[in-house]
């Protein structure tokens, strides 16, 4: 009966590709000295380049640690705290108020970047402004003037299920009506990764 793989560390969305290498990686390291072909074959079957292929397999070898393999984390991690200028959020806050908060996202950002040149001071970064931009929208009382309609979008959630070997990541289907509608429905599919 085969070991089962420790997936501790590994982002679940990237369990079947994990388990695949870890596969090919233990045939290989049982290998005595494999020829140069035999080491491209094997290469080519995790579909990276030799060289890559040769750091990989020395990896394995030394830690059996699937969570060190390349590619077992997931890609975006949470970013490290940072403090922003406090003269930044103000500028900020003014070219939004100023602006509106129903302005363009691509408007603020400019204006936000004008403004902290002419005070000769550090931009915030664009995820920074747009998440203050969505607060202050969110925080709005002022009525918008948006033409009756519906918007309909689908998106993946980052929340893998597993179901026996397969990973599935929910995707959810929403729907907005615009000016808000008491009838707004949602609903919830799932989609194979």
């Amino acid at each position: 009966m085969e070991k089962e793989i420790d997936l501790t560390g590994v982002d679940p969305a990237r369990w079947p590709e994990i388990r695949r290498r870890v596969a090919i990686l233990d045939e290989y390291v049982k290998l005595w000295r494999p020829t140069e072909k035999v080491r491209k074959d094997y290469a080519k079957r995790m579909g990276v380049a030799l060289s890559t292929f040769m750091n990989i397999a020395r990896i394995w070898r030394e830690s059996r640690s699937a969570a060190s393999l390349p590619g077992a984390r997931a890609g975006n991690r949470l970013p490290s705290v940072r403090r922003i200028d406090q003269r930044s959020v103000e500028i900020m806050r003014e070219a939004i108020t100023d602006l509106g908060p129903s302005s363009r996202r691509v408007d603020v950002l400019n204006e936000v970047e004008r403004r902290c040149t002419a005070a000769g001071i550090a931009r915030p970064s664009n995820s920074t402004i747009t998440n203050l931009l969505d607060k202050m929208r969110g925080n709005t009382d002022a009525t918008m003037d948006l033409a009756p309609e519906i918007l309909i979008d689908e998106f993946a959630v980052k929340l893998p299920a597993g179901r026996g070997n397969d990973v599935y990541m929910p995707h959810v289907l929403v729907a907005v009506a615009l000016p808000h509608h008491p009838h707004a429905s949602t609903g919830a599919s799932c989609a194979q990764v």
